[in-house]
């Protein structure tokens, strides 16, 4: 089932001899549970098209269906609640509110939507992200890596249709990298929860179940990963 489809999406910065075309007529489609890699040199396209995606920058032309619903025809206030509902985003800077705790970071988008946590939810989560110590720690008292799975389980709490991961390891060593991945993984294999990541990194890449290639804002290949 299609939960994504980009029809000859365009972005153009500028305007007249300044302008730049930062995507050009690209279009794709994700199927429901797919772990999908977007790779491309810098100023490649890659992290403006995350951002679109994610209903924080709007095209200059083409169209976005999430869930068969045209992101296009949103309201700025229908798109607050897109990205806090369908289109997660996790940075490469976790962007986490350093007056909450770990457990108040990652209900934030639960709470900010009036809701009722899902304490089961909630449980297995922290469990999964191996943070059970640390609920009750601020973030200026957690590792990068542990920031960074905090980050990761606020976007997960919110059950979106999509995770779009813009260089979520691009502040962390090798072995927080891993340990990211790998968690990003499991949780794409156990719950078929769909993600868009945006890395440079190509060994990250390949750890996906599809690549995409950007260049100079077109997409160059389109490869499938076939796992042992």
């Amino acid at each position: 089932m299609k939960i994504l489809e980009v029809k000859n999406l365009t972005k153009i910065y500028g305007n007249n001899e300044n302008s730049v075309k930062a995507l050009d007529d690209i279009s794709f489609s994700v199927e429901k549970g797919e772990f999908l890699s977007i790779i491309g040199a810098s100023g490649s396209g890659k992290s403006t098209l995350l951002h679109i995606l994610g209903g924080i920058e709007k095209p200059s032309s083409g169209t976005i269906f999430v869930n068969n619903k045209d992101i296009g025809t949103l309201t700025d206030s229908q798109l607050a609640i897109y990205r806090r509902r369908t289109a997660q985003l996790i940075f490469q800077f976790y962007n986490l509110i350093p007056i909450l705790n770990v457990k108040e970071n990652i209900l934030l988008p639960i709470l900010l939507d009036y809701k009722n946590p899902d304490d089961a939810r909630l449980k297995n989560l922290i469990s999964l992200l191996g943070l059970q110590d640390k609920e009750n720690s601020l973030p200026n008292q957690l590792s990068g890596g542990q920031q960074q799975r905090v980050a990761i389980g606020r976007c997960l709490m919110a059950n979106p249709s999509i995770v779009l991961a813009d260089e979520p390891t691009g502040n962390l060593d090798t072995l927080n990298s891993n340990e990211i991945i790998t968690l990003l993984k499991e949780y794409n294999t156990k719950f078929q929860q769909t993600i868009l990541l945006v890395t440079h990194d190509i060994k990250i890449a390949k750890q996906t179940n599809r690549i995409l290639t950007l260049q100079d804002g077109k997409i160059i290949k389109d490869e499938v990963q076939i796992h042992e």
